[in-house]
């Protein structure tokens, strides 16, 4: 089939000309598209519309990604994407520790009342890359209603993998 790299850039020259209309309908069917070249054309496209994506639609769009939920943590990462950590919840229990991290900074980027409650999670978890992790994704949202959890987190440990470079 040499239709595959026309339908692409077609896609690519539509979204353009649609704007941010269509950001909602894409975070809706993003995660039961199988060409990965749709998809990112798709995913850029979402980010490049930041406030288009409600809580709704972000929650939508973690819960029927299962196939790609890392680039749909990418999504809300970079489009700020508001309220989803009760859906983020599974991937801060899930097995591997990529997913953890990247629910850990997906959780930071999003607003909410529920995010230093997820985040506390990730802070606790046994991985130190997803302690870590959540820790840099902390720092980068400059919120100061974390402080004092990460506070609380750096009087309340011992940091037995910390390198002592004096």
């Amino acid at each position: 089939n040499t239709g595959g790299a026309a339908d692409v850039d077609g896609l690519a020259k539509y979204l353009v000309a649609a704007g941010g209309a269509v950001a909602p309908t894409i975070a809706t069917v993003h995660g039961r598209i199988g060409h990965s070249q749709i998809r990112r054309i798709l995913r850029q496209h979402v980010i490049g519309w930041k406030g288009a994506i409600s809580a709704e639609m972000g929650r939508k769009m973690i819960q029927t990604s299962d196939r790609f939920p890392e680039e749909v943590f990418e999504i809300v990462v970079a489009a700020r994407v508001p309220g989803v950590h009760e859906e983020l919840l599974p991937y801060l229990k899930n097995p591997n520790p990529t997913l953890r991290i990247q629910a850990s900074q997906a959780a930071a980027a999003s607003d909410g009342p529920q995010r230093a409650k997820m985040l506390a999670r990730a802070l606790e978890d046994s991985d130190s890359r997803v302690r870590g992790a959540a820790l840099q994704a902390m720092s980068e949202t400059r919120d100061s209603a974390l402080r004092p959890l990460l506070e609380a987190w750096i009087n309340d440990r011992v940091f037995p993998e910390r390198i002592a470079w004096e």
